[in-house]
């Protein structure tokens, strides 16, 4: 059963894990008047492969666990440069 939550909130939330695992430039967009895809970006920077690893592993670790939610999607490049979780609202 998923917890409720609204989108910003999520998106929120999702930043803060991003800040725990020491993301920078951490950034949330509200796309929601300009887009059907989703209500919120949250972009994030890496300084290394293996923190955006972490960063990733993370987020996905801390969603599940406090909101009982998975990606619906999960995407990467082949050298683990950049990460995408989609959440369908976030």
């Amino acid at each position: 059963m998923t917890k409720d939550i609204d989108s910003k909130k999520l998106a929120c939330i999702i930043a803060g894990t991003l800040d725990d695992k020491l993301g920078k430039d951490i950034t949330i967009l509200n796309i929601s008047n300009v887009s059907s895809l989703a209500d919120y970006f949250v972009i994030v920077t890496g300084d290394s492969t293996p923190q955006v690893k972490a960063l990733m592993n993370n987020t996905k670790e801390k969603i599940k666990e406090f909101f009982e939610r998975s990606p619906i999607r999960m995407e990467n490049d082949t050298k683990n440069r950049w990460n995408l979780l989609d959440y369908g609202d976030v």
